[in-house]
């Protein structure tokens, strides 16, 4: 049975000192066995464990969850030093980064701003929202910073960011910083309730009022490089190497945890304290880690069975896991709830204290959250013009249980749509629990100025005809068109059948807007023609010349005389009266007249 209990928990148990008794345990629930690159522990003394492929919530030693993470996007709770429950696009983000490694990620949560640290270009200050917008980008070029290359990123209490660097600690708030120690490479910074602490180059230091204390650090502490520290909210400071150590400042002591202890990795990622002041490690050969009191019950509280759809039948579950501690155990709800499996619950939040035989207790509480989800849908992007289907919208999801699925009904399957017409569209959020709901939400369309010109496609051929036509081309506004032009008998985009005249057109778009402008149709100069006579007949001879003149017309002429000729010049004219028809290249014609004596 103890190889069996071994088996499972793995709980080793070191006594490190007079005080109080340690152990570490090495968490057994199968996905925490990967490479651990940030622990995340929050308000509600929640632990979130990511890496760069997932990210899981940590119920228990033996209990992980997967937190669910959209297809091409990527949590902060993933990154170094993330520190916020954020996800973003993360094709968008390498595009804004182009290409360059994340090295540290803080979330600001009193500005609502990301700060993203780079391996080899600085700091990037973003905005996040339906996308990423870049408010500053903080260089060795336009700042106080010395090197590119970003350890780590942090915030007081005071409101001041602490910035880790290849060279020195950059510290202040946006446009009011300073550089502090900059001969060394700050890796690592802590602050836990006004203290902070630093490590660089194997140094550690305690930080009071901008002065940087050094701690002598014994030999027989420390192998290997400095890998992370954390502070607790005892003042006390967690060291990890190769082996694990913990200084408390007021005794002056320390306290070891390595192999003899089964602490047995040497290759620490980082290092997270909890509420309960226990150390959580994230390695990268090992997994997890947590270093706690021996003696210290670990209450976990977990929904056993979520609430139905049906939100009228109260039919949730939960359930109490008990670590440490002796049995029998003492379950004291904040309602009037019993034991450690209470059943038929509704939505709401639930806290229970667990007290052991010795009268120990520790607390947990939880939400059942309500199946009824409530949608805020909201159009952040206008379509830029017909056809583009470039207009975004973003939903919020209230109740329910996450993760959620999105479905618009243009096929988009992500919270935010960004390939949305103009007009209505329809989205239905399913929850984990199968539960769903439908919104709606109306895209508008931006819309150029509406403008109006009008073509002559084809010109009047002859003086007098009607035959011209044109074609109004509108340019914005919102099809479709209307088209009034100043004779009644037009309508549509084209005229035809037009005689030589201004033509005036007021074009209508679908939002009422309008344009007008007005086009003059021209007729070609009626053909004007002369004849002179070059030279009267010889006495029984056709020898007589007479040559034609005309002006006007379009283009060149033909000539063609009433005895077959057809030259400009006629030549072979008897006495008599003779006519001569002259042609442009529109085919209108005249006539004159000579006689040849």
């Amino acid at each position: 049975m103890d190889k069996i209990f071994l088996f499972l928990s793995l709980v080793l148990v070191g006594q490190i000192s007079a005080q109080e008794r340690m152990e570490v345990i090495r968490c057994t629930a199968p996905e925490l066995q990967a490479p651990v690159e940030n622990i995340y522990v929050d308000k509600d003394n929640n632990k979130w464990v990511g890496n760069r492929n997932a990210l899981f919530q940590v119920h228990a030693i033996d209990l992980a969850a997967p937190v669910n993470i959209p297809a091409g996007q990527q949590s902060l709770l993933q990154l170094p030093n993330g520190n916020f429950d954020l996800t973003w696009s993360r094709t968008q983000m390498e595009d804004l980064l182009n290409g360059e490694a994340i090295s540290a990620a803080f979330y600001d949560t009193k500005t609502r701003e990301l700060w993203v640290g780079t391996a080899s270009s600085g700091i990037f200050r973003l905005k996040p929202g339906a996308s990423l917008e870049i408010i500053e980008h903080l260089t060795s070029k336009n700042s106080k910073l010395r090197s590119n290359h970003i350890n780590c990123i942090t915030k007081d209490r005071d409101g001041r960011f602490w910035i880790g660097t290849n060279e020195g600690a950059l510290v202040g708030t946006p446009g009011k910083w300073k550089l502090l120690e900059k001969l060394f490479n700050v890796e690592t910074i802590d602050i836990n309730r006004g203290y902070i602490w630093i490590t660089g180059d194997d140094f550690v230091w305690q930080v009071e009022d901008d002065e940087w204390y050094p701690i002598d650090i014994e030999s027989r502490y420390m192998e290997g490089h400095i890998r992370d520290i954390a502070a607790d909210s005892k003042g006390r400071l967690w060291i990890a190497s190769q082996v694990v150590v913990r200084y408390t400042p007021d005794t002056e002591t320390w306290e070891y945890f390595g192999p003899a202890q089964y602490f047995t990795s040497q290759d620490v990622n980082c290092l997270a304290v909890d509420k309960d002041d226990a150390l959580w490690v994230g390695t990268q050969d090992k997994g997890l880690f947590v270093i706690k009191k021996a003696a210290a019950i670990t209450v976990v509280c977990q929904v056993e069975k979520p609430l139905s759809c049906d939100f009228s039948r109260p039919d949730a579950a939960l359930k109490v896991l008990v670590s440490g501690g002796q049995p029998p155990y003492e379950f004291m709800w904040n309602t009037q709830l019993k034991g450690d499996q209470p059943q038929n619950l509704g939505p709401g939040d639930y806290s229970v204290t667990v007290t052991d035989a010795l009268g120990r207790s520790n607390s947990a509480k939880i939400t059942i959250p309500d199946p009824r989800m409530t949608l805020q849908i909201a159009p952040r992007r206008p379509e830029s013009g017909p056809g583009a289907a470039d207009g975004m919208a973003r939903v919020e999801v209230k109740g329910g249980t996450p993760p959620y699925a999105f479905r618009w009904d243009n096929g988009e399957t992500t919270q935010t749509a960004e390939k949305l017409t103009q007009g209505k569209h329809h989205i239905t959020v399913t929850d984990q629990n199968g539960c769903s709901e439908s919104g709606f939400v109306t895209i508008q369309q931006t819309l150029a100025p509406l403008a109006i010109s009008v073509n002559q496609t084809k010109a009047i051929s002859c003086p007098g005809e009607a035959n011209a036509e044109l074609e109004a081309v509108p340019v914005g506004g919102k099809p479709p068109y209307q088209f009034q032009w100043n004779l009644p008998r037009l309508t549509g985009k084209t005229a035809n059948a037009l005689a030589a005249g201004t033509y005036a057109l007021t074009v209508t778009d679908a939002e009422g807007n309008t344009a007008t402008t007005q086009i003059e149709v021209t007729a070609p100069k009626p053909i004007e023609a002369s004849v002179l006579v070059e030279k009267a007949a010889s006495t029984g001879n056709a020898d007589g010349q007479a040559t034609a003149r005309a002006t006007g017309g379009t283009g060149t002429f033909s000539f063609k005389w009433d005895n077959g000729e057809t030259g400009e010049t006629a030549h072979k004219l008897a006495p008599g009266s003779y006519t001569v028809t002259i042609s442009d290249e529109n085919d209108c014609q005249t006539t004159a007249q000579v006689v040849i004596s």
